[in-house]
């Protein structure tokens, strides 16, 4: 299993659904819920 990992997130992932501009609040409440359950299994950033 991986102890390291590197997260590169594109702006296009945070943008707002078809509005092509701005961040979408829900998708960083998204994301960030996917990197705490990463980092709950123990890997380092």
């Amino acid at each position: 299993m991986y102890k390291r990992i590197m997260l590169k997130i594109s702006g296009e992932v945070l943008g707002e659904a078809g509005e092509g501009e701005g961040i979408d609040a829900n998708a960083i409440n998204k994301i960030a819920k996917e990197i705490v359950k990463v980092h709950n299994k123990g890997l380092k950033w």
